[in-house]
């Protein structure tokens, strides 16, 4: 449709120049061949004014018709690229909002199991000083863990408008799942931790849905990356 409209102007220009060229040329000729010839310099300077008067205008007119509308094109041109531009960006800083999620989720996974059997040995023990130095290294963890599982929690809201992406597809709606399933098991881990209960330490450490979210994590990293590059 906006390839037609360009022809039909440019034609539409064209067209009213070379009329206007012909019709000029033809009146010349024929108010000319009414009188006679003169060697006049004069005379032939005013036939130069006569082509310039009149084409002049016709010229100007469709002269200011094209930089209009090449004005027109570049600015809309331009505003199209940066809004693409912008929504690349917006595209990026949402990435980068989770990217980082796998390696905090390993980092607190494993961390988690390695340091299961050393809180129960150190409880048997009474050594409450490396004990808290122990919690407070998890606490961490599971702190970076729910905050990491809320970024993709929440994406959608905060980032989904910049994605051509189905959030409704069941790949996606069962990651959420996990997630939440897997936020509720690491509260119960450290409820367990705190309560001095080894038993149900042991089995929210082991009971974990590591393996379906990192699954799903990377098959929805892999759908959205390739739109950081293009639209």
């Amino acid at each position: 449709m906006k390839r037609l409209f360009r022809i039909t102007l440019y034609t539409l220009l064209v067209a009213f120049l070379v009329v206007g060229i012909c019709v000029t040329i033809i009146l010349f000729i024929k108010l000319v061949a009414e009188y006679p010839t003169s060697d006049n310099l004069d005379d032939l300077s005013a036939y130069g004014d006569y082509f310039g008067g009149v084409l002049n205008p016709i010229i100007g007119i469709v002269s200011l018709c094209i930089l209009g509308y090449l004005t027109y094109f570049v600015s809309r041109k331009g505003a199209k690229e940066n809004k693409s531009l912008f929504i690349l960006q917006q595209r990026t800083i949402a990435f980068n909002s989770i990217s980082n999620f796998e390696v905090n989720y390993h980092s607190y996974f494993h961390r988690a199991m390695a340091t299961t059997g050393t809180i129960n040995s150190i409880m048997g023990k009474g050594e409450k000083v490396v004990l808290n130095d122990v919690l407070s290294d998890i606490q961490n963890n599971h702190l970076k863990l729910l905050e990491s599982c809320n970024q993709i929690l929440h994406f959608e809201q905060i980032h989904g408008h910049w994605f051509k992406y189905d959030f409704e597809n069941e790949l996606y709606i069962k990651l959420l799942i996990n997630l939440r399933e897997e936020q509720q098991r690491s509260i119960k881990f450290m409820e367990a931790i705190y309560d001095g209960n080894s038993e149900k330490t042991i089995q929210y450490s082991q009971n974990s849905k590591f393996d379906d979210i990192i699954k799903g994590f990377e098959i929805f990293i892999s759908e959205i990356k390739p739109q950081l590059s293009i639209l």
